[in-house]
């Protein structure tokens, strides 16, 4: 035995009908073209305008399910009427300059410092292995890295709680490669568990250390 429904005949998708301001388009394009026009461009598309005022009702062929709110009929009109033909204007409005925060001055004033005084500003990753977590671990002594549940290998298996380690790696990296003089520094983030013992992470990012 069959259930559920079963239809018979030509299925039949509704049209349907987007209501609004004829305007809109020329305020959301910037553009001033008159109604005349907006509405010819809708009819070549295959919608049927109807006028109501200052509004209007356009109706959406049922082979257009893209077409489905105000926005998209502004669209429509301004890709056949040609964005090139739109006029360039500058935003309107007051500026207002929100200024840096404590940190921002912070970190610009210790870029400063190092970059004066030589040294070139380094990024590295803020994974690691637990053994150069715990190895140079100068942030928290005795506490133990954060692990990542599904880690893409054990060389990024825990999160850093010390810059060092990379920086090391990042030094090691010159020597090897026969240029000694190596002068970094790198502001980043240490990972640490919260201090009441709980599963919190936090991220310390005012943490700077140099090479």
């Amino acid at each position: 035995m069959l259930g559920g429904i079963v239809e018979q005949g030509a299925r039949t998708v509704p049209e349907s009908v987007i209501t609004m301001p004829w305007q809109k388009i020329n305020q959301v394009l910037g553009s001033s073209l008159p109604l005349s026009e907006i509405t010819d461009i809708l009819v070549r598309l295959g919608f049927a305008v109807r006028e109501d005022g200052d509004n209007f009702h356009v109706t959406v062929p049922s082979r257009r399910p893209d077409v489905a709110i105000p926005e998209d009929l502004v669209e429509e009109v301004g890709r056949l009427y040609g964005y090139n033909h739109l006029p360039a204007t500058l935003p309107e409005g007051s500026s207002m300059h929100a200024g840096l925060t404590p940190y921002q001055k912070l970190h610009r004033r210790v870029q400063d410092y190092m970059e004066s005084c030589g040294l070139y500003q380094a990024f590295t990753y803020s994974l690691t292995t637990r053994e150069k977590s715990k190895a140079l671990n100068v942030v928290e002594s005795g506490s133990e890295p954060i692990r990542l549940i599904m880690p893409m290998s054990e060389e990024h298996a825990v999160l850093r709680m010390s810059i060092v380690p990379q920086l090391i790696d990042v030094v090691q990296y010159h020597l090897n490669r026969q240029m000694p003089n190596v002068k970094l520094y790198e502001i980043g983030k240490v990972f640490t568990v919260s201090p009441d013992g709980g599963e919190n992470l936090r991220a310390k990012r005012n943490t700077w250390q140099v090479f």
